[in-house]
């Protein structure tokens, strides 16, 4: 829905989180380290999902990625492959000095963000990746203390090992100690930089699939644009119009309602069919929703689900049981959408005054796109 949206020209700000698999250049870059972790092969296989089902990652499916994104042809594709499969040949055998350096030059070898219709949304999931990559960065260079290793077995110590070594790589003082231990690394056949790549593609993985929730699109010219939410994130919040798609079954109310769930916690300790759904709350949910308009209040569904497989035929999707049910009477009123004339009453937004500080309005007269890329987009300093 954003991308079509957007393909029309429409401007569009996603409140809340996304995965950065949503986004296809901070996709794209999430599978070049993961590329890299694997060893830069032919392939190389990750699980950005809870289900923990795997995507395997292809130089083929890479370079279609390459040439889709970057709108370069076939020949330059390969091109700018062969430098990422340098670069990361680079980064195994050596170390990770800086990930926003690392990161900057990923970026200069793919030409991103880019020009064009578009760039300012490239420009604000990537300024989010930049930030994602510092919070690993700063967790792996605070290496817990050597006391905190004693009596490890087993993969516990094999860990133990791994952060000793990055440790004393990242550690300030002796180089001899760091090249010390980087030899130490080769003897054993892991390098500091292949710890830090499988280390970082741990981390993806938690942050594309499991978490979801760590790359915010967040306008700065939200009040001007279509704000599209979850219904939890519309509590409390109200719009002069408001448009709840996809009311089919299956999806409100969720197929996932009162399934069965996996919890840790015995089932005596807390309300589980609370927890694990209830119509009741859909209806309460989907109440939040229709109560957030103040003009107008657009409902529709669908009546097929296209194939994700080609050569499939679409499946059949009917109406929510909420609409043709419980909602049935109200909906007897409703117009078609073509036929409303929309009231212009409350649709003027009234200028806020600006909210800043010295230093923003410091950098921004040294240059404006340097203040949009770091104070708005969230792109990352190198390291002092």
């Amino acid at each position: 829905m954003v991308e079509a949206l957007r393909r029309r020209g429409i401007p569009v700000a996603v409140t809340g989180h996304t995965s950065i698999l949503a986004k296809p250049e901070t996709a794209l870059v999430a599978r070049v380290f993961v590329w890299w972790a694997g060893g830069a092969g032919e392939t190389a296989t990750w699980y950005p999902n809870h289900d923990y089902v795997p995507e395997v990652i292809s130089t083929d499916g890479l370079l279609q990625e390459i040439v889709a994104l970057t709108g370069t042809g076939e020949a330059k594709g390969r091109e700018i492959l062969q430098e990422l499969r340098a670069l990361g040949e680079e980064v195994r055998t050596g170390w990770v000095e800086d990930i926003v350096a690392l990161y900057d030059r990923i970026l200069a070898v793919l030409g991103l963000p880019g020009r064009g219709q578009g760039v300012r949304y490239r420009e604000l999931g990537l300024g989010c990746l930049s930030g994602l990559l510092t919070r690993f960065e700063r967790a792996l260079r605070r290496a817990a203390p050597p006391s905190f290793y004693q009596n490890l077995t087993g993969a516990e110590a094999e860990e133990a090992g791994e952060d000793g070594t990055l440790r004393e790589v990242t550690e300030e003082g002796d180089a001899a100690q760091a090249e010390a231990a980087r030899a130490t690394c080769l003897t054993l056949g892991t390098t500091p930089g292949e710890i830090f790549l499988v280390r970082l593609r741990a981390f993806l993985e938690h942050f594309a699939g499991r978490a979801g929730e760590e790359v915010p699109d967040e306008d700065p010219e939200a009040q001007d644009a279509v704000r599209v939410m979850t219904v939890h994130q519309a509590k409390g919040l109200e719009f002069p119009v408001v448009f709840v798609p996809s009311l089919v079954k299956g999806r409100f109310p969720s197929s996932l309602t009162g399934r069965p769930q996996l919890w840790y916690v015995p089932g005596d300790l807390f309300d589980r069919p609370r927890y694990e759904g209830r119509e009741e709350d859909e209806a309460r949910l989907l109440y939040v929703a229709l109560t957030r308009a103040q003009e107008l209040l657009v409902v529709s569904w669908f009546e097929r689900y296209e194939s994700k497989t080609p050569g499939e035929p679409s499946s059949r999707a009917t109406p929510s049981p909420f609409l043709t049910q419980h909602l049935q009477a109200a909906l007897s009123g409703a117009r078609p959408l073509c036929s409303v004339q929309v009231p212009l009453i409350g649709l003027r937004h009234e200028k806020k005054p600006l909210l800043t500080d010295f230093s923003s309005l410091s950098l921004y007269a040294q240059c404006g796109y340097r203040y949009w890329l770091s104070r708005v987009c969230g792109f990352q300093p190198l390291l002092a």
